[in-house]
């Protein structure tokens, strides 16, 4: 049985008595169904993880491209003083 009242303590949550017994309903049956896997005999050597997914890397690999040159990142820039982007200050 979960002890809801130390639970409660220790993730800061506050709870009313129907809140408290639903969650402890259903942690207690997740708790149930990870026993059912506890209670499986499996080999010594079984993986710790199965996918059934392809492990491929799907990324394009990086293209260096040539510069473009400031003038024209800059005529992209919502503002800009000279050479540099002008953004809003933050902080006084």
């Amino acid at each position: 049985m979960i002890d809801m009242k130390m639970l409660q303590d220790l993730t800061m949550l506050t709870l009313s008595p129907e809140e408290s017994a639903q969650l402890q309903a259903e942690l207690e049956a997740k708790l149930a169904g990870m026993a059912d896997f506890a209670a499986l005999e499996l080999p010594d050597d079984a993986p710790l993880c199965v996918t059934p997914l392809v492990r491929e890397n799907v990324l394009r690999d990086d293209i260096v491209l040539p510069h473009t040159g400031r003038e024209t990142l800059l005529q992209n820039a919502p503002a800009h003083t000279g050479e540099y982007y002008a953004a809003p200050a933050i902080q006084e």
